[in-house]
């Protein structure tokens, strides 16, 4: 039998497949995904536009404190003894320690020491070196923004001397100082300046907000025109699923309504014959054996089709099984009369017990008919039709063989076979094979045609063990 079951598993109603939720995934998997690209962006930019703020007022700060010292000729050949920090410099240096914002101010000796300072207290003494400042002492400004720590907690020393709340944020920077001449590849000291310059803060908290502010705003202007996109696709898609399954019910019904008009055509080829047997002889014994061979061929056909409407009906070709052995016997026996007609010998051969296999008994003798039609057709002068079957693949699938010795395949038969309506036989439509390779397939199967070595033809049938 032949089955419309394409989109069974998409169906709401049961069905082996779980409906894939489209809009649903994208709404939650999309959500995810932008956010957090839009979370990291905006806390990349943050960083970088707060690094880089810090880090451009730390150069031109730099630029400034040495640009004053070489214009005061301030003598730097006595570096390691403080000396040079004296007169217009040291004046210079008392009004950076009073800059609004600025908490402190130290300038470091080579030697790690603290020549000059804002606390006087300090003067002299050597605090343990850090990363900043031995960064700075290469030659870069370094920069960074710090709270204010508990008591005990710092782990620098000097932050001891800050007249800071638990909390507070402040800029910690130091900006290396240039030998006589701005030579920078000499560096004679490091400017360590405690500030916190509200208006930088308030610019960079304003940067930031700006930042995280675009960054969702766009992410989810994003969101909302993606999401609306596939939700539009997903009702398109959804409407064409509709008409596609409409298009494969009609074409099930036309395919079905083929397969009826192909399977009625040998038996009642043989009703015929048996037909016109009666009608030509005289012989009261050859009369009521072709009488009888009717009356059998029309309860073959009436069982047949009550077989096939139920079948259709209940849809038992989803869930049945045939027995591979048993369909092949089936399928000669309608085939009795015609070979005893036409000279036909047949030989079966099942090499031990098969699985069976997914397609229903009834829709395997549909396709076994089509396949043995075939070969009884390319031997009207009588032959031999071998019939072989065996299990390959440790029992995943089953193999069934069709040889006959008959005229063979033309040298586009293979393709030919195949195509609705392609046929070279004159009384043929042309549908035999195309339906059964389209049954098969649909099972998981496949159907190939080839020529014999010695004459004839071979067609195989390949069909998954049921699981």
């Amino acid at each position: 039998m032949i089955k419309n079951s394409a989109y069974a598993g998409d169906t709401s109603t049961g069905g082996s497949r779980t409906r894939f939720r489209l809009v649903r995934w994208f709404a939650v998997l999309s959500l995810l995904s932008i956010s957090f690209a839009s979370v990291m962006t905006a806390v990349v930019l943050s960083k970088f536009l707060s690094e880089h703020m810090l880090y451009r007022e730390a150069q031109v700060m730099t630029d400034f404190i040495n640009g004053v010292i070489e214009v005061e000729r301030a003598d730097t050949a006595n570096a390691t003894s403080g000396d040079w920090i004296e007169g217009d410099v040291e004046e210079f240096f008392n009004h950076i320690g009073g800059m609004p914002g600025v908490m402190k101010a130290n300038v470091f000796r080579p030697d790690g020491r603290i020549m000059w300072s804002t606390d006087p207290s300090i003067i002299s003494q050597r605090f343990e070196r850090n990363d900043e400042l031995d960064a700075a002492f290469v030659g870069n400004p370094v920069t960074h923004v710090d709270e204010m720590e508990a008591p005990g907690e710092s782990d620098k020393g000097e932050h001891a001397y800050l007249q800071l709340n638990q909390g507070d944020k402040f800029i910690e920077s130091y900006l290396p100082m240039w030998g006589a001449g701005g030579d920078r590849s000499e560096i004679v000291g490091v400017v360590e300046i405690y500030h916190a310059p509200k208006q930088l803060f308030a610019t960079i908290d304003a940067g930031v907000r700006r930042v995280w502010l675009s960054a969702l705003i766009g992410g989810a202007i994003i969101y909302v025109a993606l999401f609306w996109v596939v939700s539009r696709a997903a009702k398109i898609i959804s409407q064409q699923q509709q008409e596609l399954l409409s298009s494969e019910m009609l074409a099930a019904v036309g395919e079905m309504a083929s397969a009826v008009a192909h399977s009625l055509r040998n038996p009642l080829s043989s009703v015929r014959s048996s037909a016109e047997l009666a009608l030509a002889t005289d012989n009261a014994e050859q009369k009521e054996e072709a009488l009888t061979d009717i009356l059998s061929d029309t309860d073959r056909l009436e069982t047949w089709i009550r077989q096939y409407l139920a079948d259709t009906q209940a849809e038992l070709g989803r869930d049945s099984v045939a027995n591979v052995d048993s369909v092949i016997r089936q399928t000669l026996s309608h085939f009795d009369t015609v070979f005893q007609r036409k000279g036909i010998k047949t030989s079966t051969s099942v090499n031990g017990a098969l699985p069976p296999v997914r397609p229903s008994s009834l829709t395997l003798i549909q396709v076994l008919t089509s396949l043995v039609a075939n070969a009884v057709e390319a031997m009207p002068s009588g032959g031999q039709l071998n019939i072989s079957a065996s299990a390959e693949n440790d029992g995943e699938r089953v193999r069934i063989a069709f040889e006959d010795t008959g005229v063979g395949l033309i040298a586009d038969g293979p393709d030919l076979a195949f195509k609705p309506f392609a046929t070279t036989k004159n009384s043929g439509f042309g549908l035999g094979l195309p339906l059964a390779r389209r049954v098969v397939a649909r099972y998981g199967g496949q159907i190939t045609l080839g020529n014999r070595a010695d004459g004839g033809a071979v067609a195989t049938l390949l069909l998954p063990a049921a699981a």
